[in-house]
């Protein structure tokens, strides 16, 4: 990488036999373990490649590792959703707690991923990548 930059990236193994679910992240946000819109932030250390050589917790690359339960699931955004600004005057950003609140709001059937959109207003707010991926053991 050039003098000043960075790479983050998230990779993670689903077992399809065993539900098993393990990942190490590197300088994206935490991931969300979600059931029954109930949200566990998945605090885990990983911080971005190439930013720094300190070796405190955060900057460590840590693996994660559970088993996913009926109905429970994996929920990994990236930076452009929780520091997608809601109030572009008080630098106010939709952060970690705006997701949780749209997860708890999002009603049966109906899917995280649009509730989130919406409540954040995506469409016309967001000034970087805003990516969702979400992995369901039904």
């Amino acid at each position: 990488l050039p003098p000043g930059s960075f790479a983050a990236c998230m990779i993670g193994v689903l077992n399809t036999a065993t539900h098993a679910w393990k990942h190490v992240r590197c300088g994206v946000p935490y991931p969300l373990l979600i059931k029954n819109r109930e949200s566990e932030l998945l605090v885990t250390p990983g911080g971005p490649l190439g930013l720094s050589k300190k070796a405190d917790w955060h900057m460590m690359v840590g693996e994660y590792a559970t088993v996913l339960d009926g109905q429970q699931t994996m929920m990994l955004m990236s930076d452009g959703i929780i520091e997608c600004y809601q109030d572009d005057e008080n630098k106010v950003q939709f952060d970690v707690e705006g997701v949780t609140k749209a997860v708890k709001e999002t009603r049966p059937g109906d899917q995280f991923i649009a509730t989130i959109v919406d409540a954040a207003d995506l469409e016309a707010r967001a000034d970087d990548d805003a990516t969702i991926i979400t992995i369901t053991r039904r």
